[in-house]
Protein backbone atom coordinates (compact mmCIF):
# COMPACT_ATOMS: atom_id res chain seq x y z
CA UNK A 1 0.00 0.00 0.00
CA UNK A 2 2.81 2.36 0.59
CA UNK A 3 3.05 2.80 -3.26
CA UNK A 4 -0.07 4.14 -3.75
CA UNK A 5 0.17 6.41 -0.43
CA UNK A 6 2.08 10.35 -0.31
CA UNK A 7 4.92 10.37 2.23
CA UNK A 8 4.32 6.81 3.09
CA UNK A 9 6.89 7.44 6.01
CA UNK A 10 4.48 9.35 7.72
CA UNK A 11 0.98 8.67 6.23
CA UNK A 12 1.21 5.11 6.78
CA UNK A 13 2.07 4.53 10.49
CA UNK A 14 -0.50 7.60 10.90
CA UNK A 15 -3.40 5.44 9.31
CA UNK A 16 -2.28 2.29 11.36
CA UNK A 17 -2.46 3.92 14.53
CA UNK A 18 -5.98 5.65 13.48
CA UNK A 19 -7.31 2.25 12.70
CA UNK A 20 -6.23 0.32 15.78
CA UNK A 21 -7.77 3.33 17.89
CA UNK A 22 -10.97 3.68 16.35
CA UNK A 23 -11.65 -0.06 15.71
CA UNK A 24 -11.10 -0.46 19.41
CA UNK A 25 -13.32 2.11 20.62
CA UNK A 26 -16.03 0.86 18.21
CA UNK A 27 -15.38 -2.34 19.58
CA UNK A 28 -15.74 -1.99 23.21
CA UNK A 29 -18.80 0.18 22.22
CA UNK A 30 -20.66 -3.31 20.48
CA UNK A 31 -18.68 -5.83 22.89
CA UNK A 32 -20.39 -3.80 26.28
CA UNK A 33 -23.78 -4.31 25.60
CA UNK A 34 -23.50 -8.23 24.03
CA UNK A 35 -22.16 -8.93 27.71
CA UNK A 36 -24.89 -7.11 29.64
CA UNK A 37 -27.28 -9.30 27.67
CA UNK A 38 -25.23 -12.48 27.40
CA UNK A 39 -27.37 -16.07 28.09
CA UNK A 40 -26.42 -19.19 29.35
CA UNK A 41 -23.23 -20.44 27.26
CA UNK A 42 -24.56 -23.78 27.38
CA UNK A 43 -27.84 -22.45 25.59
CA UNK A 44 -25.65 -20.89 22.68
CA UNK A 45 -23.21 -23.90 22.82
CA UNK A 46 -24.51 -26.84 23.45
CA UNK A 47 -28.32 -27.17 23.12
CA UNK A 48 -28.49 -24.96 20.14
CA UNK A 49 -24.79 -25.67 17.86
CA UNK A 50 -26.34 -25.22 14.83
CA UNK A 51 -27.35 -22.12 15.23
CA UNK A 52 -24.74 -19.01 15.25
CA UNK A 53 -24.74 -17.35 18.67
CA UNK A 54 -24.80 -14.09 17.77
CA UNK A 55 -28.27 -14.96 15.96
CA UNK A 56 -29.53 -16.51 19.55
CA UNK A 57 -28.19 -13.34 21.44
CA UNK A 58 -29.83 -10.82 19.14
CA UNK A 59 -33.28 -13.20 19.16
CA UNK A 60 -33.15 -13.15 23.16
CA UNK A 61 -32.56 -9.35 23.16
CA UNK A 62 -35.23 -8.30 21.28
CA UNK A 63 -37.69 -11.43 20.80
CA UNK A 64 -38.17 -10.19 17.43
CA UNK A 65 -37.49 -12.14 14.35
CA UNK A 66 -37.02 -8.95 12.22
CA UNK A 67 -34.67 -6.61 14.53
CA UNK A 68 -32.17 -9.91 15.50
CA UNK A 69 -32.19 -9.99 11.39
CA UNK A 70 -31.93 -6.82 10.55
CA UNK A 71 -29.04 -6.46 13.51
CA UNK A 72 -27.53 -9.80 11.69
CA UNK A 73 -27.60 -8.02 8.65
CA UNK A 74 -25.50 -4.87 10.13
CA UNK A 75 -23.09 -7.36 10.83
CA UNK A 76 -22.90 -9.12 7.45
CA UNK A 77 -22.38 -5.19 6.09
CA UNK A 78 -19.51 -5.21 8.13
CA UNK A 79 -17.89 -8.54 7.10
CA UNK A 80 -18.34 -7.22 3.52
CA UNK A 81 -16.43 -3.89 3.48
CA UNK A 82 -13.61 -6.09 6.31
CA UNK A 83 -13.47 -8.22 2.97
CA UNK A 84 -12.67 -5.24 0.55
CA UNK A 85 -9.95 -3.99 2.88
CA UNK A 86 -8.69 -7.68 3.06
CA UNK A 87 -8.44 -8.01 -0.40
CA UNK A 88 -7.50 -4.49 -1.28
CA UNK A 89 -4.68 -5.51 1.27
CA UNK A 90 -3.67 -9.20 -0.89
CA UNK A 91 -3.96 -7.80 -4.02
CA UNK A 92 -1.42 -5.32 -3.03
CA UNK A 93 0.97 -7.89 -1.36
CA UNK A 94 0.87 -10.46 -4.07
CA UNK A 95 1.39 -7.45 -6.70
CA UNK A 96 4.39 -6.61 -4.41
CA UNK A 97 5.70 -10.35 -4.22
CA UNK A 98 5.35 -11.09 -8.07
CA UNK A 99 6.98 -7.41 -8.70
CA UNK A 100 10.33 -8.54 -7.19
CA UNK A 101 10.13 -11.99 -8.79
CA UNK A 102 8.57 -14.23 -6.16
CA UNK A 103 5.85 -15.45 -8.17
CA UNK A 104 5.91 -17.51 -11.86
CA UNK A 105 4.04 -15.24 -14.04
CA UNK A 106 5.49 -12.08 -13.04
CA UNK A 107 4.25 -9.75 -16.49
CA UNK A 108 0.58 -11.31 -15.32
CA UNK A 109 0.46 -10.84 -12.48
CA UNK A 110 1.90 -7.16 -12.57
CA UNK A 111 -0.19 -5.49 -14.56
CA UNK A 112 -2.40 -2.66 -14.02
CA UNK A 113 -5.98 -1.23 -14.49
CA UNK A 114 -5.32 1.32 -18.01
CA UNK A 115 -8.02 3.44 -16.43
CA UNK A 116 -5.91 6.29 -14.44
CA UNK A 117 -8.51 7.13 -12.01
CA UNK A 118 -8.34 3.80 -10.72
CA UNK A 119 -4.72 2.34 -11.13
CA UNK A 120 -5.30 -1.64 -9.33
CA UNK A 121 -3.46 -4.41 -9.80
CA UNK A 122 -6.36 -6.10 -11.14
CA UNK A 123 -4.90 -9.49 -11.98
CA UNK A 124 -3.33 -10.12 -8.41
CA UNK A 125 -7.02 -9.31 -7.36
CA UNK A 126 -8.47 -11.80 -8.90
CA UNK A 127 -5.88 -14.10 -7.90
CA UNK A 128 -6.50 -13.11 -4.07
CA UNK A 129 -10.24 -13.65 -4.99
CA UNK A 130 -9.86 -16.78 -6.02
CA UNK A 131 -7.60 -18.72 -3.30
CA UNK A 132 -10.05 -17.46 -0.68
CA UNK A 133 -12.76 -18.56 -2.44
CA UNK A 134 -11.18 -21.80 -3.13
CA UNK A 135 -10.27 -21.96 0.59
CA UNK A 136 -13.77 -20.64 1.83
CA UNK A 137 -15.01 -23.89 -0.05
CA UNK A 138 -13.36 -25.98 2.76
CA UNK A 139 -16.58 -25.15 5.32
CA UNK A 140 -18.84 -27.77 3.46
CA UNK A 141 -16.56 -30.63 3.31
CA UNK A 142 -14.87 -29.84 6.92
CA UNK A 143 -14.67 -27.69 9.32
CA UNK A 144 -12.15 -29.07 10.63
CA UNK A 145 -9.84 -27.95 8.18
CA UNK A 146 -11.57 -24.95 7.25
CA UNK A 147 -10.87 -23.70 10.80
CA UNK A 148 -7.19 -24.81 10.35
CA UNK A 149 -7.01 -22.10 7.22
CA UNK A 150 -8.97 -19.61 9.53
CA UNK A 151 -6.87 -19.88 12.13
CA UNK A 152 -3.21 -20.19 10.60
CA UNK A 153 -4.04 -17.38 8.67
CA UNK A 154 -4.08 -15.23 11.79
CA UNK A 155 -0.96 -16.90 13.00
CA UNK A 156 0.57 -15.69 9.97
CA UNK A 157 -0.50 -12.68 10.25
CA UNK A 158 1.35 -12.28 13.13
CA UNK A 159 3.95 -13.75 12.37
CA UNK A 160 4.53 -11.44 9.41
CA UNK A 161 4.64 -8.63 11.86
CA UNK A 162 6.01 -9.86 14.75
CA UNK A 163 9.49 -11.49 12.86
CA UNK A 164 10.63 -7.96 11.48
CA UNK A 165 9.77 -6.31 15.18
CA UNK A 166 12.16 -9.23 16.49
CA UNK A 167 15.20 -8.75 14.12
CA UNK A 168 15.12 -5.03 14.74
CA UNK A 169 14.70 -5.25 18.71
CA UNK A 170 17.92 -7.99 17.86
CA UNK A 171 19.94 -5.69 15.94
CA UNK A 172 19.20 -3.01 19.34
CA UNK A 173 16.83 -0.79 17.09
CA UNK A 174 19.27 1.13 15.21
CA UNK A 175 18.18 3.74 13.12
CA UNK A 176 16.30 2.81 10.34
CA UNK A 177 16.88 4.78 7.13
CA UNK A 178 13.85 6.99 6.40
CA UNK A 179 12.44 6.04 9.22
CA UNK A 180 9.85 9.67 10.53
CA UNK A 181 9.20 8.88 14.17
CA UNK A 182 11.64 8.33 16.74
CA UNK A 183 10.04 6.86 19.71
CA UNK A 184 13.51 5.78 21.67
CA UNK A 185 13.26 4.05 24.91
CA UNK A 186 9.55 3.57 24.14
CA UNK A 187 10.18 1.79 21.70
CA UNK A 188 11.94 -0.81 23.35
CA UNK A 189 8.55 -1.03 25.22
CA UNK A 190 6.10 -1.19 22.47
CA UNK A 191 8.55 -3.56 20.27
CA UNK A 192 8.31 -6.21 23.85
CA UNK A 193 4.84 -6.02 24.26
CA UNK A 194 4.02 -6.72 20.31
CA UNK A 195 6.52 -10.11 20.84
CA UNK A 196 4.70 -10.77 23.72
CA UNK A 197 1.56 -10.64 21.59
CA UNK A 198 1.99 -12.53 18.91
CA UNK A 199 3.78 -15.25 21.34
CA UNK A 200 0.89 -15.52 23.12
CA UNK A 201 -1.67 -15.19 20.09
CA UNK A 202 0.39 -17.89 18.38
CA UNK A 203 0.06 -20.66 21.50
CA UNK A 204 -3.73 -19.81 21.83
CA UNK A 205 -4.61 -20.04 18.02
CA UNK A 206 -2.94 -23.70 18.16
CA UNK A 207 -5.03 -24.66 21.41
CA UNK A 208 -8.23 -26.72 19.67
CA UNK A 209 -11.76 -25.17 20.38
CA UNK A 210 -13.14 -27.52 22.44
CA UNK A 211 -11.08 -29.83 24.69
CA UNK A 212 -13.60 -31.83 26.10
CA UNK A 213 -13.73 -35.54 24.38
CA UNK A 214 -10.97 -34.59 22.28
CA UNK A 215 -10.84 -36.57 18.78
CA UNK A 216 -8.77 -36.86 15.55
CA UNK A 217 -11.78 -34.70 14.16
CA UNK A 218 -11.88 -31.76 16.22
CA UNK A 219 -8.08 -31.20 16.73
CA UNK A 220 -7.15 -27.76 15.62
CA UNK A 221 -4.70 -28.56 12.97
CA UNK A 222 -3.41 -24.57 12.29
CA UNK A 223 0.20 -25.49 13.09
CA UNK A 224 0.38 -28.14 10.42
CA UNK A 225 -1.00 -25.57 7.86
CA UNK A 226 1.51 -22.93 8.99
CA UNK A 227 4.67 -25.75 8.55
CA UNK A 228 3.18 -27.40 5.10
CA UNK A 229 2.91 -23.65 4.03
CA UNK A 230 6.58 -22.77 5.10
CA UNK A 231 8.05 -26.41 4.11
CA UNK A 232 6.24 -25.76 0.47
CA UNK A 233 7.41 -22.17 0.02
CA UNK A 234 10.88 -22.83 1.09
CA UNK A 235 11.05 -25.70 -1.43
CA UNK A 236 9.70 -23.34 -4.30
CA UNK A 237 12.46 -21.28 -3.31
CA UNK A 238 14.99 -23.61 -3.62
CA UNK A 239 13.84 -24.74 -7.17
CA UNK A 240 12.70 -21.25 -8.72
CA UNK A 241 12.82 -18.59 -6.45
CA UNK A 242 16.67 -18.41 -5.50
CA UNK A 243 17.16 -17.44 -9.31
CA UNK A 244 14.32 -15.27 -9.98
CA UNK A 245 13.19 -13.46 -6.50
CA UNK A 246 15.38 -10.34 -5.96
CA UNK A 247 13.93 -8.46 -3.15
CA UNK A 248 11.88 -4.93 -2.27
CA UNK A 249 13.99 -2.05 -4.35
CA UNK A 250 15.11 0.70 -2.37
CA UNK A 251 14.87 3.82 -3.58
CA UNK A 252 17.62 5.97 -2.02
CA UNK A 253 17.07 8.98 -4.27
CA UNK A 254 14.06 9.25 -1.97
CA UNK A 255 16.16 9.06 1.32
CA UNK A 256 18.55 11.27 -0.01
CA UNK A 257 16.01 14.35 -0.81
CA UNK A 258 14.60 13.74 2.80
CA UNK A 259 17.78 14.06 4.89
CA UNK A 260 18.69 16.90 2.14
CA UNK A 261 15.18 18.61 2.84
CA UNK A 262 15.43 18.63 6.41
CA UNK A 263 19.25 19.70 6.48
CA UNK A 264 17.86 22.81 4.57
CA UNK A 265 14.41 23.61 5.87
CA UNK A 266 11.53 22.37 8.50
CA UNK A 267 9.31 22.43 4.84
CA UNK A 268 8.61 18.90 3.58
CA UNK A 269 11.23 17.46 1.37
CA UNK A 270 9.33 18.58 -1.98
CA UNK A 271 9.46 22.18 -0.91
CA UNK A 272 12.73 22.10 0.58
CA UNK A 273 14.58 20.55 -2.44
CA UNK A 274 12.89 23.05 -4.58
CA UNK A 275 14.03 26.08 -2.43
CA UNK A 276 17.80 24.75 -1.71
CA UNK A 277 18.11 24.58 -5.52
CA UNK A 278 16.81 27.96 -6.18
CA UNK A 279 19.12 29.76 -3.43
CA UNK A 280 22.17 28.64 -5.04
CA UNK A 281 21.63 28.77 -8.44
CA UNK A 282 18.34 31.11 -9.80
CA UNK A 283 17.86 30.12 -13.31
CA UNK A 284 15.62 27.82 -14.96
CA UNK A 285 17.73 24.63 -15.10
CA UNK A 286 17.61 24.60 -11.85
CA UNK A 287 13.94 25.15 -11.68
CA UNK A 288 13.65 22.13 -14.42
CA UNK A 289 15.96 19.77 -12.12
CA UNK A 290 13.91 20.19 -9.00
CA UNK A 291 10.70 19.21 -10.98
CA UNK A 292 11.67 16.23 -12.21
CA UNK A 293 13.32 15.29 -8.82
CA UNK A 294 10.55 15.86 -7.61
CA UNK A 295 8.25 13.80 -9.95
CA UNK A 296 10.66 11.27 -9.04
CA UNK A 297 10.15 11.02 -5.26
CA UNK A 298 5.87 11.25 -5.75
CA UNK A 299 5.74 8.58 -8.32
CA UNK A 300 4.76 5.17 -6.94
CA UNK A 301 7.33 2.96 -7.75
CA UNK A 302 5.64 0.10 -9.39
CA UNK A 303 3.36 1.69 -11.51
CA UNK A 304 6.21 3.65 -13.58
CA UNK A 305 5.02 4.57 -17.18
Amino acid sequence: MTDEVKNPERNMPKGTISAILLAGLTGIIFIIPILTILPELTLLLDETPEIMPIDLIFKFATESYLISFLLVLLLVGTVFFQAIAALTTASRTTYAFARDGGLPFKNYWVEVNSIEESIIPKNALFLSMSVCGALSLLSLFSSSAFNAFMGSSVISLALANGIPILCLMLNKRKKIHGAAFRLKGFGWLVNGLSIFWVVLLFIILCLPPVIKNLTWFTMNYAIVVILGFVGFASLGYRIWGIGSFEGPQIDYDYFELQELGNKNTPFSVDDSFIQGIDDENNDDDAITGSSDAQSNVTKPRGFED
